[in-house]
């Protein structure tokens, strides 16, 4: 199940700069709070794919939440 892995972290690489310009935009306390919403939607739906392809999509798309929260994360330090 390793790869499954990997396209969480493709999609997070992809949207952190994305996410941080969001931020910049919009506020980043908003921004964090989006992206939060967004990683846990969906590391709860991947918690209940039904097969090996839903799975790899959510994780994917549980990368997208977390390359929005971590630039805004940091911005709020």
């Amino acid at each position: 199940m390793q790869i499954t892995d990997y396209e969480g972290r493709l999609t997070q690489g992809a949207f952190i700069l994305p996410g941080g310009r969001l931020g910049a935009i919009w506020g980043h306390k908003n921004m964090l709070f989006i992206g939060a919403v967004l990683w846990v939607a969906f590391t709860i739906g991947t918690g209940f794919a039904p097969n090996f392809v839903v799975l790899c999509v959510l994780r994917a798309l549980t990368g997208i939440g977390g390359g929005i929260m971590v630039p805004n994360c940091i911005a709020l330090l």
